[in-house]
């Protein structure tokens, strides 16, 4: 093992670590302040299943297609069709300049899945539109360390 691996490893603890921290925080919201039952109103209770777990928002000057990469691999457990990250990016403000800009998120989620950056689901026919997730950590970093030894052989 070399340094980048430990410094890459020391990484992903820390993201995880982090990740930990904010599931904590959301966990706290949920005791009771006065200790008779969740006095808590319904607004803070858990995201119906449809949303993602931790909204991502894009930085300004982001890339469309790195955008839909980071809100499918932010969670990996949500499903995403182009029609509902179109609706996700406007919601947060995305700038989408394309007259037809399905077409724009459809192009960017068939380069990212030719990429191996999200998986496909299932393929879509006719109405029925292609599902697709975005990658687990563990996904994310053997891709990494696929591609580390793929620039070895080279």
């Amino acid at each position: 093992m070399d340094r980048t691996q430990i410094e890459q490893i020391e990484r992903q603890m820390e993201e995880d670590h982090r990740l930990d921290r904010e599931a904590l925080e959301r966990l706290k919201r949920f005791i009771p302040v006065n200790g008779n039952g969740n006095s808590h109103p319904a607004s803070n209770l858990a995201q119906p299943v449809s949303q993602p777990k931790l909204p991502y928002v894009p930085e300004e000057g982001t890339p469309l297609k790195h955008a839909v990469r980071d809100i499918m691999n932010n969670d990996p457990t949500q499903k995403w069709t182009n029609p509902k990250m179109l609706q996700y990016l406007k919601k947060v403000g995305f700038p989408l300049n394309a007259k037809k800009p399905v077409i724009s998120v459809s192009q960017a989620t068939q380069r990212l899945e030719a990429g191996g950056q999200i998986k496909l689901l299932k393929s879509g026919s006719g109405n029925s539109p292609n599902v697709y997730r975005g990658l687990t950590q563990l996904e994310l970093a053997a891709k990494q360390e696929s591609d580390d030894l793929q620039e070895i052989k080279e």
